[in-house]
């Protein structure tokens, strides 16, 4: 009979073992396994768009330009933590302390991004808002799941109405 303990144990292993071979399986950086992938310089231009869309008040402008310089520095960051992992690939002990420092940075950053996205919002009229919300982040995913529905494909998880 295996103890509690024993049980912790192997659970706690077979989980750093499963992230250790998801990462040394990752494709680099850039790719996706349909030739799909985060590129920044579609980021940047899906920023540029939003920004115009706005259009933005003069005392709006320093608020998105925080905004805006956050989320760069966390692509930025991102990228080279997908660089990190790929160099540190087969070296599980690297691999794993990656990982715990891409999640706590990720998450930190993630927080101050949705702070100055609130500061941001609170100056924005009702029509800026949708705008933002039209274009922003997650609207792709939204477009998506409404493109689901629309042709009847609701996911498993919500019953269809």
């Amino acid at each position: 009979m295996i103890t509690r303990k024993q049980f912790v144990a192997a659970t706690a292993v077979a989980v750093m073992s499963f992230g250790a071979a998801a990462t040394a399986n990752a494709r680099p950086a850039g790719h996706h396994p349909a030739g799909h992938g985060f590129a920044p310089e579609r980021a940047a231009e899906r920023m540029d768009a939003m920004k115009s869309a706005l259009k933005l008040t003069a005392a709006q402008q320093p608020l998105w330009d925080a905004y805006a310089a956050r989320v760069q520095q966390q692509m930025q960051a991102a990228m080279k933590m997908r660089e990190q992992l790929q160099a540190a690939r087969g070296n599980t002990e690297q691999t794993r302390q990656l990982q715990d420092s891409a999640f706590r940075s990720r998450t930190e950053a993630m927080a101050e991004i949705a702070r100055l996205k609130a500061d941001l919002v609170r100056t924005l009229s009702t029509e800026q808002t949708t705008i933002l919300r039209e274009l922003g982040p997650g609207s792709m995913m939204r477009a998506r799941h409404e493109r689901m529905h629309e042709r009847g494909h609701a996911p498993a998880n919500k019953p269809q109405t």
